[in-house]
């Protein structure tokens, strides 16, 4: 049964990447477009998100792969992101969007319960704020480099 699965979510993946690449760059697919593709019943909430966790994954990172970006829109399906589109959403996405995480682990790491540490993990700790911090500030201060500067969203 388990392969059986793997195969029908592999086939029902191959053909929504074709269907990807049968529209143009800037159109929107709807959940009601790809419902046809999958097994998966697109307006339940739950298999919704099974359907974006197996098929969806797998089809934008093959879709990269083949200069294809897709956005989710909420609630809608995907928008195919123009080649002009591709810098800036990158920028924000996946260059930008990581500093976020930076903070929160720093805000993590600074409120653990240290005395519940040993001595042990008491160390790693430590090593684990400060490699944070470092990345933290080397990326922030690339991203203000002179250099890159004009990358900046606006």
């Amino acid at each position: 049964m388990k392969n059986y699965n793997k195969t029908k979510k592999s086939f029902e993946s191959e053909e929504i990447e074709k269907y990807f690449y049968s529209k143009d760059f800037g159109e929107t697919i709807t959940f009601k477009e790809l419902q046809k593709f999958t097994h998966f019943n697109l307006e339940d909430e739950y298999e919704g998100y099974k359907f974006k966790a197996n098929v969806m994954r797998r089809v934008k990172n093959r879709l990269i792969e083949n200069g294809y970006v897709v956005k989710s829109i909420r609630n809608v399906g995907y928008y195919i992101l123009r080649p002009n589109q591709v810098q800036s959403y990158s920028y924000r996405t996946y260059i930008i969007k990581p500093l976020k995480s930076f903070e929160k682990a720093k805000i993590i790491l600074m409120n653990t319960k240290k005395s519940n540490l040993n001595k042990k993990e008491l160390v790693k700790h430590k090593l684990t704020e400060e490699l944070n911090e470092e990345l933290n500030n080397q990326t922030r201060d690339l991203l203000n480099s002179q250099k890159y500067n004009k990358l900046k969203v606006e």
